[in-house]
This record gives structure tokens, sequence and C-alpha cells, in this order.
């Protein structure tokens, strides 16, 4: 175990130079930025912990301000430290022409040259690799430019598909300080082909709905399925899919997110905090259900939020005979409001539905302003797998430029959600109100649930520097009207591949 601690955090205390002496050495001290700085603590129940300032009886502190590395005190990779690598590459392509594969590609190391590596590619539709090759050797020297071509063959075009080529430069023999094959350099382009459009579904072929209004409830069913959608809350209170249920808490808006380190760091929570209890503390006006045809019902909820001036937040909710939810929310702000923190919408579904799968950017978190180290791809993985906690537990475990995500049980059943176009997403084995209460990485529960968030977006995370630096404007969500959709369903792998189910359009839609 290694440990990596700041003085100024812990001062001269027993405790902190004990764990010290107990190392027969202690690896990259007072490195600022790039390393977690904590001790390994245990609490009175045998969980471990990390420790920063204040965990030590020791006053005045730090908090956990030098908690902020690439890597955590173990050395633990943040998925910062990929964004790093991305961004700090030497090797570099510039599409000339992506319909043929001709590049140029630069050489950016000092003194080497390029014949160390070797280049290969690969080129996927959509979520599956259809052809794949090596690259010609490579031997521009330091500061060179030149020409390239990837040969890869013309695709036949699937409806609504798209394309994307990976090139990548992975070391030719062993380094001393990794072996042959390690990539270090990629970069990844979508590919510009003429596709047919998505397969149409018919509405008026899809089978009819029954709905029923009662006291509290709007509940519209259809075969294997039935959706109730709150007249108090303008949300999905239930979905059942051949009998089980799939919502454990209700699909609402939420404009917030659990501070970060650099949000603490900028006053996030005293700038935007209006955000905050937005979602939970609005005025649902009105909902009204319209049957639009036999096989499609239209159910929309109008709210108000308390931000500014009676900011108005609308959300339309088209049902469909094949079990599909078209989720449109809209805001506008009215009066002195804020810039948003996040534009989504949260629910939670069964502990269950544990296993996540997404078309989009991975397979690390990444967010709006921290992506270009994430390859768009399939991905998937346990709901417990996918979470990256911090040594300060906080928003965490987003992927952003999601096409589609699945959360399914062990049977493959669960359900999808599909961006129109892109979504910002994630899910946690607890709630936002577990994550925002605890301190440390052991006050964390796991609860029989999964909460999911379907977001268009949050603000970027910024990090120029912790102590009042904002994100890029570029990546901020400025007040002013905002529409996202997105469609829900019911799925099992009965219906067939997610990806395809994905890419069907219903008429209208």
């Amino acid at each position: 175990e290694y440990v990596h601690a700041m003085g100024n955090s812990v001062g001269n205390l027993p405790e902190y130079w004990q764990a010290i002496r107990s190392h027969k050495r202690l690896i990259g001290a007072f490195v600022w930025d790039f390393v977690d700085q904590g001790i390994r603590k245990t609490s009175p129940d045998g969980k471990s912990y990390w420790g920063y300032g204040g965990d030590f009886g020791d006053v005045p502190n730090d908090d956990n301000f030098c908690c902020n590395g690439l890597v955590q005190p173990d050395r633990k990779p943040n998925p910062s430290l990929a964004e790093v690598k991305k961004v700090y590459q030497r090797i570099h392509l510039t599409p000339i022409d992506l319909r043929t594969g001709a590049f140029t590609v630069e050489n950016e190391y000092d003194f080497r040259r390029l014949d160390f590596v070797e280049g290969s590619w690969e080129l996927a539709c959509d979520d599956a690799i259809v052809e794949q090759g090596k690259m010609p050797k490579l031997t521009l020297g330091p500061k060179e430019k030149g020409l390239i071509r990837v040969r890869f063959t013309k695709p036949q075009p699937k409806p609504g598909a798209e394309y994307w080529l990976r090139v990548s430069f992975a070391l030719a023999e062993d380094a001393p300080w990794e072996q042959k094959g390690y990539v270090v350099a990629w970069d990844q382009f979508q590919v510009p082909v003429d596709v047919p459009p998505a397969t149409t579904i018919a509405v008026d072929s899809l089978p009819s709905l029954v709905l029923a209004d009662q006291a509290g409830t709007y509940t519209v069913s259809g075969p294997d399925f039935a959706v109730t959608i709150g007249k108090t809350s303008g949300a999905i209170e239930s979905l059942k899919f051949k009998g089980n249920e799939m919502v454990t808490s209700p699909l609402v808006p939420n404009f917030w997110r659990c501070p970060i380190d650099n949000d603490d760091g900028n006053n996030m929570v005293r700038r935007l905090g209006a955000w905050k209890n937005a979602g939970p503390g609005r005025t649902v006006e009105s909902v009204k259900a319209e049957r639009v045809r036999p096989q499609l019902v239209r159910i929309a909820a109008q709210a108000k939020l308390p931000v500014g001036d009676g900011t108005k937040y609308t959300t339309v909710y088209d049902i469909y005979g094949s079990g599909d939810i078209v989720v449109e929310a809209s805001m506008e702000p009215a009066g002195n409001v804020p810039e948003l923190v996040r534009l989504g919408m949260q629910m939670a579904v069964p502990g269950k539905y544990s296993t996540m799968t997404w078309l989009g950017r991975g397979p690390h978190e990444n967010y709006w302003d921290r992506n270009s180290g994430a390859a768009v791809g399939l991905y998937s993985g346990s709901v417990e797998e996918l979470l990256h906690v911090y040594t300060r537990p906080q928003e965490s475990s987003n992927r952003t430029d999601v096409r589609w995500l699945t959360l399914t049980d062990n049977n493959g059943t669960g359900l999808l959600a599909v961006g129109m176009p892109l979504l910002s997403v994630s899910a946690w084995p607890y709630s936002m109100d577990d994550l925002a209460k605890a301190m440390h990485i052991h006050e964390l529960p796991r609860r029989d649930f999964v909460t999911l968030n379907l977001d268009y977006r949050q603000m970027g995370v910024g990090g120029d520097d912790s102590w009042g630096a904002l994100p890029h404007e570029e990546y901020r969500l400025p007040a002013k009207p905002y529409t996202y959709r997105f469609r829900l369903k019911p799925y099992s792998r009965e219906m067939g591949e997610a990806n395809a189910l994905a890419r069907e359009n219903l008429s209208g839609n």
C-alpha cells in the first residue's frame, strides 16, 4: 500500500508521521495536482476508506482540497487520466478525405522517429467491427508530417447506421516502461456514409391502447405493458412489463448534481443553488391526457419551477401501442434565472436491472468537456463495475454522446432508453441524496434499486484550477429555453438486438 499525504492537510500530527515511517518509501510526495493526498483509515465497523484533512482531529485543515489528482492515493487512475493521455499523445491524424481514408499524420516528438510504433485500424458500424487492418510502417522524423491512406472497403450502408474509423499506434517492440502492443496514440473519426433512413414503424399497425382515467392517475395499457402517470406529480410513477414493476422511483426532472471538487472551489452551490430543489419543488399545474389515435395516447404535464419568476417546465409523454414512450421535456426560464447545472430526468429501477449496456462514449466516465479520450463504441458492465467513486464521493460515472442504453437483469430483460438524438447518462447503486451525504467512500450505501440519470446535458467539470475557475463558457448551460427528447421501452432479448430497436422510428418521431 502506498501512502501519499500533504503536510498542509494533516500538519505535524503523530498519526501522519507514523503512517509515513511505516512505509519504506514515499512515492510521489508533494506532487500536488497529480495524486490524491490521503491516508488509509479504518472505520470503527472495520471498513476501509481514505482519510484527508479533518479526519485526524486536525484543526484548522484544508478538508479534501488536495484530493483532486489524476490518480487516487493508491495510484488507482481517475478517469481524467485517460483524457490527459489522449490530449498529450504525440502522434496526430488530420482528415483530408474521410470517404477515401486520406489523412495527414504528424509526428510531434522532438527527437524520435515514428518507426517505434505499429499502426492499425478498425471500421465499426454502430456496435460491431466490420473491417480491420494494419498500417504501413511509419518513418517520419521528429516534427515531420506526411500522408497516409487507410484502405478500408466502402461499406454497404445499413439503414440509420453510423460508421466509425479508429486508427491506433502501438509499441512495435517491448520498451523499458511498457510491453509491445501498448497503444500510445489513437484517433477516431465518423465516416460520412450515405445511409438509407432508419426503419419506420407505422403507428396504425400497432396494437390499440386502453386509457384509464383514475382518481389520481392516468394509466395507459397495451400488450404486456402498462404505464401510470400521476396527476399530482406529472411523472411516470409505474411501468409494468409482463406483470413486473420497472419503476422504483418516478421519472422526475433533475437540475442538480452532487457538487464535484471544482464546483466547491468556484462556489457553485452559492451561485447556482436555486436549481437544487427546482425539480422536487416544482408545482404541477395540469396533467391532461389525449387519445391521438387508438394506438397513441399523449399525456402532457405543465409545471412551474421555483426558480426566477415562475420558470415553466413541460413534459409530454407519447405512449404507443408498441410499449414505446417518447418523453419530451421543455424548460422556459422566466425572470432572473442563473445558468443551469444540469438539464435532465432521474428515476430509479429495481436493483436486479443492474447490467448497463450503451452505445456512446466510454468505457470510462466522461463529461461534456472531458470526453475526447473516450471513443464511441458499444460497452457493457454491471452498474457496480462501471461506478467510479472518488476519494471524496461526488457526482460521478457519467457517459456522454449516448445513442442508447439498456439496464437489464440476468435474463436480458429490462429497460431500453434511446436518445433523440443523444443523451448524457449515469447509473448508481444508491440515490443522489446518498451521494451528497457521504464524505468518504465507506459511507456510500448499496441500495436495492438503481438510480438512472437520463440527461440532455450537465455543465462541464472544468479544472483549470480547483479554487475558483469556472468551466469554459462553451461547456456551460446558459439560462434559455431548452427542449430534449428520448424514448423509453420495456425490453427483452426476444424482441431482438437493442441496437436494431433503437434505430427504429415511429411515424411522426
